[in-house]
């Protein structure tokens, strides 16, 4: 078989794992992300998958932004961590408002009020919004769930 962007390529096992390090050329190994993943919105963690890398959260466990959801790191059966690509992804169920301005009260508007909470995510939860009066007409003040998906490596 050819690989022509491979340069150098070991497989070895470590008690239950199978390490393989591939080396390739230096234009094509800048695809990949060697850092974790990060949490980039606070909430709790609804779905982890990591495909390579160690979860370091749980489904449920609330985290904030920043927070490191998948290690780029293995551990081997000594509990060692061994470096690797973090390959994965996550959701996380978050919480946000917005607020918009219509000129009167109506069915119409209030509907036009709950889509803006598409703009945040294609997986909105629950919504709800409260009406109030407001310089230039009635506030449409939305809060909604949604989930925000991260990923690192999945392309």
């Amino acid at each position: 078989m050819a690989l022509p962007d491979v340069n150098f390529c070991t497989v070895r096992r470590d008690g239950a794992y199978l390490l393989i390090d591939v080396r390739t050329e230096e234009e094509h190994t800048s695809r990949a992300d060697d850092k974790p993943l990060k949490a980039t919105v606070g909430g709790e963690v609804y779905r982890i998958v990591a495909i390579c890398g160690t979860p370091v959260v749980e489904e449920g466990w609330r985290v904030s932004a920043g927070d490191v959801l998948i290690g780029a790191y293995e551990l081997n059966a000594e509990g060692e961590q061994i470096p690797c690509l973090a390959v994965g992804f996550a959701e996380i169920k978050a919480q946000a408002q917005t607020s918009l301005v219509f000129e009167s009260e109506s069915e119409e508007n209030a509907q036009a009020a709950l889509k803006a909470a598409s703009l945040y995510s294609e997986t909105v939860l629950e919504r709800s919004y409260k009406v109030s009066p407001c310089e230039g007409g009635v506030c449409y003040k939305v809060s909604f769930t949604y989930l925000e998906r991260v990923a690192i490596n999945m392309e």
